[in-house]
């Protein structure tokens, strides 16, 4: 019993041994087919760069033949003509470049890493061509003063006519109104009516009053008819009438006529003292007699007639 188990746990781990072996084997073979991939996919890449590389110099290096080819082959006519710009200068490449090989260790270093670093180019030697002779081409000569024509005159448009305004004429001097004439008597007639009738009397009454309203004491008025005349006693109250109202003055006819009176204010210059001359011829005229007519027919005996003292 004990010789079957031993013999069974020594076939078991022989078992395990030899599958950690295949297993081992299996995992460097795949290792290995991993490397040989990589390492071909690096030889494909660095052919690919070998590849692109010479196909790019062979585009420039045919480039600059053309170029080059054009530049050198003059156009008939051309070289006979003076220039002062000289023609352009190509600096034509090599026809091929040095490829560098990579260095040594880099291929070591990029299989370890998987990127394999691309070829370098070394810069071609660059053939400066000679400079190109010098022309006969004389150097312009400045143009004078002189020699310049004036420029053409330029038709600027007049400015159009601004409408301004015409000044205002001077202030005249106009003369000041004359003053008003001074009334030749002192006293005038105001506006005259026909008072309350009265069939049985003539009669002149009013008031002689200043341009204030204010009422004139102290004149007469005279009322004259053909060769009569008589004169009021002096308006406002006095000796002969002391109940007389300031102004005042009336003449009364008792017996009625019908006659063309004259109306006319007077200074009293009779030397009467304490009398009054309803008669007295000596009088000092102070206004126009003012002609008024009565009709006893008509009823026209009654006058109102006041008087406005000037000045």
């Amino acid at each position: 019993m004990q010789k079957r188990e031993a013999r069974t746990a020594t076939s078991g781990h022989d078992k395990w041994i030899t599958t950690t072996y295949r297993m081992r084997f299996t995992f460097h073979i795949i290792m290995e087919s991993l490397a040989a991939m990589i390492l071909e996919w690096k030889r494909m890449r660095i052919f690919l760069g070998l590849t692109l590389a010479l196909a790019v110099i062979s585009l420039g290096c045919g480039l600059t033949e053309r170029l080059g080819a054009g530049v050198e082959e003059d156009p008939p006519g051309l070289a006979s003509i003076p220039t002062r710009t000289p023609w352009p200068t190509f600096t034509p490449t090599s026809e091929g470049g040095v490829l560098m090989p990579p260095q040594a260790g880099t291929e070591s270093a990029s299989e370890g890493s998987g990127d394999v670093p691309p070829p370098t180019l070394a810069p071609p030697p660059i053939d400066t061509p000679p400079a190109p002779p010098p022309t006969d081409t004389p150097a312009p000569v400045p143009p004078s003063p002189a020699d310049t024509p004036p420029p053409p005159p330029t038709n600027t448009p007049a400015p159009p006519p601004t409408n301004t305004p015409a000044p205002p004429p001077p202030p005249t001097n106009t003369p000041a109104p004359p003053p008003p004439t001074k009334p030749q008597y002192q006293f005038s007639p105001a506006p005259w009516y026909a008072g309350e009738r009265n069939d049985s009397i003539v009669r002149f009454y009013g008031y002689l009053k200043d341009a204030s309203d204010t009422p004139i004491n102290g004149y007469s008025v005279k009322a004259t008819c053909g060769d009569f005349s008589v004169l009021s006693f002096p308006s406002g109250p006095s000796v002969v009438a002391p109940d007389w109202a300031p102004g005042w003055y009336d003449i009364v006819f008792p017996n009625p006529i019908s006659c063309s009176f004259s109306l006319q204010v007077v200074e009293y210059q009779c030397n009467t003292p304490g009398f009054f001359d309803a008669q007295c011829k000596q009088v000092n005229p102070l206004s126009e007699a003012i002609p008024v007519v009565t009709d006893v027919a008509a009823g026209e005996t009654i006058i109102v007639a006041s008087w406005v003292k000037n000045w």
